[in-house]
């Protein structure tokens, strides 16, 4: 596998992609308007190759403005994943359980990190709650575990996990244009990394007793950094309808959703042992220029379990609750 610092970059087209969004009309989060929060919507994400990012901005151009938070007009996102040690929460995505939940910090920017948990509601709707979290990102206290119980205590089927501990991290920067008339977002995100866990933190911080699920916990390619962002970029269209404005123009454009989960396509991407079949079509088109395409992707089964991964991968109707921190945030 390749290093995040031996990975092939293409500065110029990053350049020229960043000085078409700079062409951009600019709008804070104090100019959105409530409805922009789209607390009830449907998502889609694409891969879209880097060379064909230009043609995108200048596709949405006419009808959109660039998100710039305290000058700046991309933000670094860090989000850290909490699971179980057999996994619990894979596992739930890999099955396509309905009722299912994941658990992470994020830090947007430079300021400290929240508390988010996700899971599945009524009819696939998908709800995000966020806190203010009082460990180090990568720890799971008491009272982040607290906050985690109750967040799922009327909507999660089983006892939520007395013990979870950091899996991987993720790394990305993340540009969002706005319609501001249609009510849609559009991020692009760029520069994904991903990080294997590479210590115990938020495990003896939290409780020293095996896992909830019993499994052995196994840190796979633990500290490894894998460079998935140099030919492509994550683009999420986020609409009150799937019929979108902006749903409508990727169809244009020859772009169809794909599977996508930056958690589970990372937890395949460093846990070889572990079985992510439906995220590899994905994680190969995104490893492909960091020579991460290698044995352990070619001689996986894309078959077996493909049809096990949830449609709402694709496109999930969505609500959000909590702090409205960044409106960009889900």
């Amino acid at each position: 596998m390749t290093s995040a610092a031996d990975a092939p970059r293409d500065l110029h087209l990053d350049n020229e992609v960043d000085a078409r969004l700079a062409q951009l009309p600019a709008v804070g989060l104090d100019g959105l308007p409530e409805a922009m929060d789209l607390q009830r919507r449907f998502d889609a994400k694409y891969l879209v190759p880097l060379a064909r990012l230009p043609e995108l901005v200048d596709a949405l151009a006419p009808t959109s403005r660039v998100l710039e938070v305290l000058g700046r007009r991309a933000t670094r996102y860090t989000s850290v994943y909490f699971d179980t040690d057999g996994l619990l929460t894979f596992t739930d995505h890999l099955k396509g359980r309905r009722r299912r939940f994941k658990v992470r910090t994020r830090r947007y920017g430079d300021a400290e990190p929240l508390l988010e948990v996700k899971y599945k509601g009524a009819r696939t709707q998908t709800v995000k709650q966020r806190f203010l979290h009082t460990a180090p990102a990568d720890v799971l206290d008491d009272a982040g575990l607290a906050r985690i119980r109750a967040a799922l205590a009327d909507q999660y089927p089983h006892s939520p996990p007395q013990r979870m501990r950091p899996v991987l991290t993720t790394r990305y920067r993340r540009t969002t244009l706005v319609d501001l008339v249609a009510g849609e977002r559009v991020t692009i995100d760029r520069d994904l990394q991903i990080t294997g866990a590479n210590s115990a933190n938020g495990v003896d911080s939290v409780d020293g007793a095996a896992g909830d699920d019993g499994a052995a916990g196994d840190d796979g390619a633990a500290g490894a950094v894998i460079e998935l962002g140099c030919g492509y970029a994550i683009v999420e269209v986020k609409s009150a309808s799937r019929s979108g404005a902006a749903h409508a123009l990727m169809r244009s454009l020859g772009l169809r959703p794909d599977r996508l989960s930056k958690y589970c396509l990372g937890v395949t991407a460093v846990r070889p042992e572990v079985r992510g079949n439906p995220w590899l079509p994905a994680l190969r088109k995104l490893a492909a220029d960091a020579d991460l395409a290698d044995a352990d992707l070619a001689d996986a089964d894309l078959s077996a379990d493909a049809s096990s991964a949830s449609d709402d991968d694709v496109s999930t109707a969505s609500a959000t609750e909590g702090t409205r921190a960044d409106v960009d945030a889900a």
